[in-house]
């Protein structure tokens, strides 16, 4: 299978090193698509990638690419995904998938309509970590699960993008999502209620969120995402009969499970590459099937978060210029 990146910033260049290193033979990084053909050149130069180009309508109309990587900003998913979907690419794009509900529906209805695979890079919910967490209830390790608490975040203030409305900055969006999709592994994605508070940048965009998630089950998630510090990123999940310490909710590399006050259980999550090696080889065996998409990621969940997404936004009065 040759794939394509649509991008050539930061997290580009860890999918690419990320592909590189999981060093399949029928997986190859195929080509890259920039802002300019000197990025795209400097970017195949050094993750040896075969073709170039220095716009993103000649990547996406390669022929022989069989899956493109989309690792623009938030505002460019919504146009890159529909050029390469009407190129009939399969497409993984990176978090958040779009910036609002109404722009993932129109790109699922367009995939739908050129029969294409079409996947959020939700990259957690890919990880074998996703499987412990879903399952943790049904293994009654610590009884019945009750609650979670969990927090994220990175001083990235000062990010251009971070900082802007026009880019669709704030913390929702770049990092409060982790903790929202966290609960939902927890306690499902039929939550009763959401909602909460957040302070502000001066360009208006969310700086601190705090968020509260309710479930009928009486279940509770209590979440914290900030652009102005940096965290350990921990979390808490409590049940009837101990509780679950996550070292890191953005990448976990283990899971201690606690009763009575001691640790009697570590879940090592740590062989991986970079964690990104797991959404390539999901979405791979996926298309592979024919499927249209992922069973990690499916359409209705990517809808599900950017509704709540799009809620909490409406409530802090979070709009960006071109909504």
């Amino acid at each position: 299978m040759k794939i394509g990146i649509l991008g050539s910033g930061f997290i580009a260049g860890k999918m690419a090193e990320t592909i590189n290193l999981m060093n399949r033979d029928d997986v190859e990084l195929y080509a890259i698509g920039a802002s300019s053909l000197e990025k795209a050149e400097a970017f195949a130069e050094k993750y040896n990638i075969k073709k170039f180009y220095g716009d993103y309508e000649s990547l996406a109309k390669d022929n022989d690419i069989d899956l493109i990587y989309i690792a623009t900003i938030h505002t460019m998913h919504y146009e890159h995904a529909i050029l390469c979907i009407k190129n009939g690419k399969n497409i993984l794009v990176e978090k958040p998938f779009t910036v609002n509900y109404s722009q993932a529906k129109e790109v699922f209805d367009i995939a739908k309509e050129y029969n294409v695979f079409v996947s959020e890079a939700m990259w957690t919910r890919f990880m074998p970590s996703a499987d412990f967490f879903a399952g943790l209830e049904q293994s009654g390790i610590i009884g019945s699960l009750e609650s979670l608490t969990a927090n994220i975040g990175y001083n990235i203030r000062d990010v251009k993008r971070i900082n802007s409305p026009e880019c669709a900055g704030g913390a929702l969006l770049d990092i409060g999502i982790y903790p929202i999709h966290l609960a939902m592994m927890l306690f499902g994605n039929d939550i009763e209620d959401i909602f909460g508070k957040c302070t502000y940048l001066e360009s208006g965009v969310d700086a601190v969120d705090s968020i509260i998630m309710n479930w009928k089950s009486g279940k509770s998630a209590t979440l914290q995402a900030t652009i102005l510090s940096d965290s350990s990123n921990p979390g808490y999940i409590y049940g009837s009969d101990g509780y679950v310490f996550i070292d890191n909710i953005n990448n976990p590399q283990k899971a201690d499970i606690f009763k009575n006050g001691e640790c009697i259980e570590t879940v090592d999550f740590s062989n991986q590459i970079t964690g990104f090696e797991y959404e390539v080889e999901k979405c791979i065996n996926d298309i592979s099937k024919g499927k249209k998409e992922s069973e990690s990621v499916n359409h209705k969940l990517t809808l599900t978060v950017m509704k709540y997404m799009d809620t909490l936004r409406k409530s802090w009065n979070v709009i960006y210029p071109f909504e």
